[in-house]
């Protein structure tokens, strides 16, 4: 009996067949239960929860699409039919709207309504400020389909705001077709118009315009000769380096009271730009100088980007 009893303890020890056989017959049906759980949730809740979110998404951009489209023709809709201040207001709302990308811009029925709403008798005889910002609005979209009513209203504008607007609008467009227009008010009495003549000429970019923007570098006013400066040496020019090398020099912007730090910084920044469009060795050295000693770090950084 006791051998007996000590045999099949020793046989049990040696060989735990029987037990282990158990053991993993226990553990396959709780994985197979974990698996048939994860199976099903991932069926019924993980997957539809995640064509939940897509569907969402989807919906919202399309929302968010068709919302813009509407707003656009929201805004002009209340030019159309709204009073006088409505009006206006709508037009700014719209100008606002377009500085920044829209896809309502390239639809057929847009471009159609905006430029009937533009050459309407009513807009023309309305508050001058709803033609002004419908001007703006058309150069914000930059989609040359705007640039002949612009043309024409430059030839034909006599509100001089309005007219300020129509110019900038055309430079926005890049429209060489109204560069010849544009040389005119290269002589215009009014300051603001031949600066706009000169921005717009410069963005513009054509060749025939050079003549004209080095006559703008004798101008009687700062901005004008500033501005005619940066135009030419966009186009390559280096007729206005001087007045280029003016724009580095703090000391020298210092002298203008109304012009912020702000603007200082922005004024610099520009001429760096320009500066590297015609690599003048004395312009090169006071950009050099900008990089290691301007207390402005945007302007030592443009300063360093320029010199490589």
């Amino acid at each position: 009996m006791g051998n007996s009893i000590s045999t099949i303890h020793q046989e049990t020890e040696q060989n735990p067949v029987v037990d282990g056989k158990a053991k993993h017959s226990s553990e396959n049906v709780e994985l197979k239960q974990k698996s048939v759980v994860g199976v099903i949730i991932h069926s019924f809740f993980v997957i539809p929860f995640m064509i939940a979110c897509f569907c969402v998404v989807v919906f919202a951009v399309f929302s968010l699409l068709t919302w813009e489209n509407d707003d656009v023709y929201n805004h002009l809709n209340k030019i159309k039919i709204g009073n006088q201040t409505v009006r206006w207001q709508s037009a700014f709302e719209l100008s606002k709207l377009l500085s920044k990308p829209n896809p309502a811009i390239n639809e057929d029925r847009f471009v159609a309504e905006m430029i009937s709403v533009f050459n309407s008798p009513i807009t023309k005889a309305d508050d001058k400020r709803v033609r002004n910002y419908l001007a703006r609005a058309m150069g914000h979209t930059e989609n040359p389909k705007f640039a002949i009513p612009l043309r024409k209203a430059l030839e034909r504008e006599d509100n001089l705001d309005n007219l300020i607007s129509v110019i900038y609008a055309l430079g926005s467009l890049r429209d060489s077709g109204a560069v010849s227009s544009i040389h005119q008010y290269i002589d215009h009495p009014q300051p603001e118009v031949r600066l706009a003549a000169v921005i717009t000429l410069g963005n513009i970019g054509q060749s025939s315009s050079i003549q004209h923007l080095q006559g703008a570098l004798n101008d009687t006013e700062e901005n004008v000769r500033w501005d005619a400066a940066i135009a030419l040496a966009k186009m390559g020019d280096s007729s206005g380096q001087q007045v280029i090398l003016r724009l580095l020099d703090r000391e020298y912007l210092d002298k203008f009271s109304e012009v912020d730090p702000y603007e200082q910084n922005q004024i610099i920044l520009v001429a760096i730009r320009a500066s590297t469009h015609i690599k003048n060795p004395v312009l090169s050295e006071a950009i050099k100088k900008l990089s290691k000693n301007d207390p402005n770090m945007k302007v030592r950084n443009a300063a360093m980007e320029a010199l490589k």
